[in-house]
C-alpha cells in the first residue's frame, strides 16, 4: 500500500471517494421552471457540435492567456503518462476544448447552452460575464447561447473560485505547501509534497456533453464503470473529476445552474482528498457538509450530490425550516450519531441536511480554528488497519474538534441546536 509522501496513488482498495450511489428516494426538489421551461437536451443519436479550433475570446494569444489568468490553451500533459492528445484519441476524436489555469487542467466537451429564461440563473450568469469581461482580451456578451468556448471559460473562472474560496475559509497560504524544488520540510506537519494542497499536480476536471464520452476516459484511466460522475486519483499526483452534463440532466437537473453546483461540489471534495495527500481520511458528514454548503452558495435549490432532483415538492431545496423542525420535534441526529459514517448510504436524508447545516454554521468560526480543525480531521489512515479506521477516524475528530474550538460535540451540538432555532425561519 502507498505510504504518505510517496509517488503515485494509493491503491484501489483504500480509496473510498467516488461519485456517489443517487439510488435514495428523491428528497431535493428541482423547482419548476416558468413555463416549463428546461435547458436542451441532446439525444442519443445527435451529431457532436463542431467547436471552433481556436479560442475566440484570446485566440490563443500570450498576453491575452496573461491577462485571462491562464497558462495554455493545449496541448499539454493532463497527468503523468498522459497527454491531452492520449484523451482525444480516448473520446473516439470527439473534439476537446482545453484550459490550464493556475490551479487546474480543464478539458470540455460541453456544447452551446441556451438559457431557458430561469431569472435566478439569469442573474447569477450576468454576474459571472461581468466577472470575465476585464479577463478575456475579446470578450462579446452571449445573445441567444452560450458557446463551448465561454462554457469552457466560466468553468475556469468558476473552478479557481472553489479554490479561493478553499485557501480563504481554512486560513491556508500557498506558500506554506512544498514547491517541487525541494523536500517537504522534516519539521511540523506534513503537508504533502507539491504546491498545490500538497498535491504534486493540478487538479483535473473533464466536463463532457455525453455519459459516454466520460465513461470512455474512466473505463481506460480508472477501470471503473461509467456514471454520472466520477474522481479518483491519477498517476503523478493529481486528483480526477469527470462530469458528464448529460448525466446530471438525467437526474433532473437541466439548467447549466445545476450542472455548476454538481461540479463545484465534487471538486470539493477533490480538494479536501488532496489536502496533503490525506486521500479520503476526512469525515463523510464534513466532506458532504461543505460540499452541500459550495453548491448551496452557487443556487440553494440544486443539491445534486445530495440525492436525485424531484419537481414532488417545490419547497423541499429550502433546508432550514426543515433543520429547524427536526431539532423542534427533538429528532435531529446528534454530532456523535453523525460522526459514524463510513459510507453514503449512512447518510440518508436528514444527514444531509444537518451535516450541511452544522458545517455551515462552523464555518463563521475563524479561519486559523478551521485550519487546526481541518488538520486534525485529515490525519492519514493509510497505515491504520482496515479493521481500526472507523476507530481511529472518530479519535482523530473528537481531538480535532477539541484542539479547534476547546470542547467536544456534545457542547457544539448544544450551540448549533440554539444558533438554528435564533437564525432559522419556520418556513
Amino acid at each position: 500500500m502507498l505510504r504518505r509522501g510517496e509517488g503515485g496513488c494509493p491503491s484501489p482498495a483504500f480509496l473510498v471517494f467516488s461519485r456517489a450511489t443517487l439510488s435514495l428516494a428523491a428528497f431535493v426538489a428541482a423547482p419548476a421552471l416558468p413555463g416549463n421551461l428546461v435547458a436542451p437536451s441532446q439525444g442519443p443519436d445527435a451529431k457532436p457540435e463542431v467547436f471552433e479550433k481556436v479560442d475566440p475570446y484570446t485566440r490563443g494569444e500570450r498576453d491575452a492567456l496573461e491577462r485571462a489568468g491562464y497558462v495554455s490553451l493545449g496541448p499539454f500533459e493532463w497527468a503523468e503518462g498522459i497527454r491531452t492528445d492520449d484523451i482525444r484519441e480516448t473520446l473516439g476524436g470527439l473534439d476537446v476544448l482545453w484550459v490550464e489555469t493556475a490551479h487546474f487542467k480543464i478539458g470540455s466537451t460541453l456544447e452551446s447552452y441556451k438559457p431557458p429564461g430561469d431569472p435566478r440563473e439569469d442573474k447569477k450568469l450576468d454576474l459571472e460575464f461581468a466577472r470575465l469581461k476585464p479577463r478575456l482580451e475579446r470578450f462579446k456578451p452571449p445573445k441567444s447561447k452560450i458557446d463551448p468556448w465561454m462554457r469552457l471559460h466560466l468553468f475556469a473562472q468558476r473552478l479557481e473560485d472553489v479554490y479561493a474560496d478553499f485557501v480563504a475559509r481554512f486560513g491556508l497560504a500557498e506558500t506554506e505547501f512544498p514547491d517541487g524544488r525541494k523536500a517537504p520540510s522534516a519539521t511540523g506537519p506534513y503537508l504533502g509534497d507539491g504546491p498545490y494542497l500538497g498535491m504534486d499536480r493540478k487538479f483535473t476536471v473533464l466536463l463532457t456533453e455525453k455519459t459516454s464520452s466520460l465513461g470512455r476516459f474512466v473505463k481506460r484511466y480508472g477501470e471503473r464503470e461509467p456514471h454520472e460522475w466520477d474522481r479518483f486519483p491519477l498517476p503523478g499526483g493529481t486528483m480526477f473529476l469527470g462530469m458528464s452534463a448529460e448525466g446530471v440532466r438525467t437526474l433532473g437537473y437541466d439548467l447549466d445552474a445545476g450542472l455548476h453546483c454538481a461540479v463545484v461540489a465534487e471538486v470539493t471534495h477533490n480538494l479536501l482528498d488532496g489536502f496533503r495527500k490525506s486521500w479520503s481520511a476526512c469525515p463523510l458528514w464534513f466532506g458532504y457538509g461543505l460540499a452541500h454548503v459550495a453548491a448551496r452558495r452557487v443556487d440553494e435549490r440544486f443539491t445534486p450530490a445530495a440525492g436525485k432532483a424531484s419537481a414532488s415538492d417545490e419547497d423541499s431545496w429550502k433546508w432550514e425550516p426543515r433543520v429547524r423542525g427536526l431539532i423542534q420535534n427533538n429528532v435531529a441526529l446528534p454530532w456523535t450519531g453523525m460522526i459514524a459514517w463510513e459510507k453514503w448510504d449512512d447518510i440518508k436524508t436528514q444527514g444531509h441536511l444537518v451535516a450541511w447545516s452544522r458545517v455551515s454554521w462552523l464555518l463563521s468560526r475563524k479561519p486559523a480554528e478551521m485550519k487546526t480543525f481541518l488538520m486534525g480531521i485529515t490525519e492519514t489512515l493509510q497505515d491504520v488497519a482496515e479493521t481500526d479506521r472507523a476507530k481511529v477516524s472518530k479519535e482523530h475528530q473528537a481531538v480535532a474538534v477539541k484542539a479547534a474550538f476547546g470542547k467536544g460535540f456534545e457542547e457544539l451540538d448544544a450551540e448549533w441546536k440554539k444558533f438554528v432555532q435564533r437564525s432559522y425561519t419556520k418556513k
